[in-house]
């Protein structure tokens, strides 16, 4: 359905190319001026021609053109697509955010891929080895280290959070204040998460690189660190996760509050148009009545994995021409539409 403008000069040639039942030039021409009159009659019925600023766009348009033997195609293009991303794609711009800000953070100097640190890498190959050749309490304590470093747990979490409180600010419920301060919240955590790490480290550096045998003074203040430090990640954690929980909760509400309201939005959209359909109906009575009238909404149906797919309504030309005569309402015109998403 896409550029119906620029194919309807080659559709109209087609439709001239004879047949018994083609319509003569005459009727052609007459009903393109027909159509093109119609849909720009849909568009500022349907309060698409309204604009931001003088040299802003317009909001939406109705583009048509005319199927031999079919009917009219209407294209409607619509402010509720895009308003439909606001809830429907607000974990996508979550997620372009940060990569936005991750990317601005290494644009400065020093920017270049670092070189990689030949010490720091011979340390760690050592380190495992020290863990390998550790023996009964120091190796107990290396695996104990191990077992308590929730740090990617807990980075998790503060990323939910985070996520969670852009994803409520694209949807209006919070402001900048509100966004900000759960920012500078998740913030001050990473470094408390950053210290917390540096003291597990250390902590292991110093274990695996004590000579055996080991005093139990010893071995009892490593043990002592080892519990400050489980009881310090543990007690972070836990905030973390029921921080992001609680926002990933309201941002579900707030989604799906929004959702239900597009919907609402989207039905009177749609009853609006059939409306116009039915009394508009004689602007195209050049249209054969057994042939049909097709609205295609643009990004309003359903969505694939692929793509997001445009909702269609298809109405017979003679049951418009019935409402615009008072025989059925516009209620029961839309009743008679065919919709499906393609």
């Amino acid at each position: 359905m896409k550029g119906l403008t620029q194919c309807s000069a080659g559709l109209l040639a087609l439709a001239l190319g004879g047949g018994a039942q083609a319509q003569s030039v005459e009727q052609l021409a007459a009903l393109q001026d027909s159509v093109a009159l119609y849909a720009s009659v849909l568009q500022e019925g349907l309060g698409l021609n309204a604009r931001a600023g003088i040299f802003s766009p317009t909001s939406g348009s109705v583009r048509g053109l005319y199927l031999a033997q079919q009917g009219v195609v209407l294209e409607v293009m619509s402010p509720l697509a895009s308003a439909r991303n606001s809830f429907a794609q607000f974990s996508l711009g979550a997620a372009l955010e940060r990569l936005s800000a991750q990317f601005a953070a290494q644009t400065g100097a020093g920017a270049a891929v670092p070189r990689p640190d030949l010490s720091a890498l011979r340390e760690t190959m050592a380190m495992s080895m020290r863990v390998e050749l550790a023996q009964g309490a120091a190796r107990d304590l290396l695996h104990e280290l191990a077992r308590v470093d929730v740090s990617a747990e807990i980075g998790a979490g503060l990323q939910s959070a985070e996520d969670a409180a852009r994803s409520l600010h694209a949807l209006t419920q919070f402001d900048d204040a509100a966004l900000n301060q759960v920012l500078e919240e998740t913030s001050a955590q990473r470094a408390q998460l950053s210290g917390h790490i540096s003291a597990l480290q250390a902590l292991r550096t110093e274990i695996g690189t004590l000579l055996q045998p080991l005093s139990e003074e010893r071995i009892a203040q490593w043990r002592t660190s080892l519990q400050t430090l489980n009881a310090a990640l543990q007690s972070l954690q836990a905030s973390t996760q029921e921080r992001a929980a609680a926002l990933q909760t309201q941002a579900g509400q707030a989604r799906a509050q929004r959702e239900a309201q597009w919907q609402q939005e989207l039905a009177m959209f749609e009853t609006t148009l059939v409306r116009l359909v039915c009394d508009y109906a004689g602007g195209l009575r050049a249209l054969p009545p057994q042939e049909h009238v097709t609205l295609v909404l643009q990004g309003l149906g359903e969505e694939s994995a692929q793509r997001r797919e445009d909702r269609i309504l298809v109405l017979r030309q003679a049951d418009a021409l019935r409402c615009l005569q008072g025989e059925i309402t516009a209620q029961q015109l839309q009743g008679t539409a065919r919709v499906y998403s393609f």
